[in-house]
């Protein structure tokens, strides 16, 4: 815990120096899907100095298919009815402190490279331990039981963006990412929307 406080500080000092060097700082939100190893959201804040510096705070959360699933596994008619929620994943929920060094590439500003990378602290959950269970040859439920193993970890983050925005208050993001810690690793490419003061119209440093 006393690690991430000072994490935690080390990033409010850093955002307000860039806070300092800048009298029209971009400050917004960003939220989307991810493609890859596993799947699924992000949706974080973000501050920035146009061609500077930018900083981030981002909750992902990702899934895929149990990797330990057994080839004969099937969900039974109660699956169908819980529409898949019931059965075995393995997912990932990870907070992100990310710090970036921003570079437009067009001279209008609007379009610009932000190379990010930090920590992660995830929590990793991973179905196991599949046994096999009587009742699923009634076809109603699951043909297997399973334990779930829960880990949590620091990770590191890399994650290059392609900003462009239409507006100074809308844009979106492309951005192939890798998340590394001990026990598993995400890779893939993520979609964002941007909302928020997300560029001074007119001002390229």
């Amino acid at each position: 815990m006393k690690r991430v406080t000072g994490i935690v500080l080390v990033l409010l000092c850093f955002l307000g120096k860039a806070q300092e060097e800048s009298k029209n700082p971009l400050y917004y939100i960003n939220g989307g899907i991810s493609i890859g190893n596993l799947s699924g959201g992000q949706i974080g804040i973000n501050l920035a100095v146009e061609n500077r510096f930018s900083a981030q705070l981002e909750y992902s959360g990702v899934v895929r298919k149990a990797k330990a699933t057994p080839e004969d596994y099937t969900g039974g008619l109660v699956s169908i009815f819980a529409f898949g929620t019931n059965r075995p994943v393995d997912n990932i929920h990870s907070f992100r402190i990310l710090a970036g060094k921003i570079s437009t590439i067009h001279s209008s500003g609007n379009t610009r490279i932000n190379l990010k990378a930090g920590l992660s602290f995830l929590t990793y959950r991973e179905a196991n331990n599949f046994e096999k269970d009587q009742l699923g040859g009634l076809l109603l439920v699951p043909n297997y039981s399973w334990e779930t193993r829960k880990i949590q970890q620091i990770g590191v983050v890399f994650k290059p963006e392609l900003e462009h925005v239409f507006v100074n208050f809308a844009g979106y993001t492309i951005s192939p990412y890798l998340e590394i810690t001990s026990d598993i690793s995400t890779v893939g490419i993520a979609f964002y929307l941007l909302m928020g003061k997300v560029w001074n119209i007119g001002q390229v440093q």
